[in-house]
């Protein structure tokens, strides 16, 4: 399998999967698919999705810029939407907010089989007010 068709199924993912397609997890992720080195099987990637989307139901995920080599796809992302319901316990502000992430992610054949993932969580807690501090 070409990097090309492997950054387009991570893409997808990032596209589509985010902004609430959760049937595409188990035809993305292996069943023995790890994030952070721990068992997650593709139902860790939809309920992720589903946390995050519980918060913020209009979430879209934008690929930012990709770069793929071997088995190896890096993605860059931005995702935002909009604060209208409890997140982290912070109640529904109705503010927009915006986070960046990278994923790192291994493929065997079609499918992703191993992610290291970080997230600008921190921006997202301060848009909704839960943290006070600038960028």
């Amino acid at each position: 399998m070409s990097t090309e068709t492997r950054k387009a199924i991570a893409r997808r993912w990032f596209e589509e999967g985010w902004a609430g397609r959760l049937e595409l997890a188990p035809e993305i992720f292996a069943p023995h698919f790890t994030s952070g080195g721990k068992p997650a099987g593709p139902e860790k990637s939809r309920q992720n999705v589903l946390a995050y989307r519980a918060g913020f139901p209009d979430l879209k995920a934008v690929v930012d810029r990709q770069v793929a080599e071997g088995d190896w796809v890096t993605t860059s992302f931005t995702a935002q939407g909009t604060h209208l319901n409890a997140f982290y316990g912070v109640p529904a502000t109705g503010k927009p907010v915006k986070g960046s992430g990278v994923a790192v992610w291994r493929f065997e054949g079609d499918q992703v089989v191993e992610s290291w993932a970080v997230f600008d969580d921190l921006a997202v807690l301060r848009d909704i007010g839960a943290l006070s501090f600038s960028r």
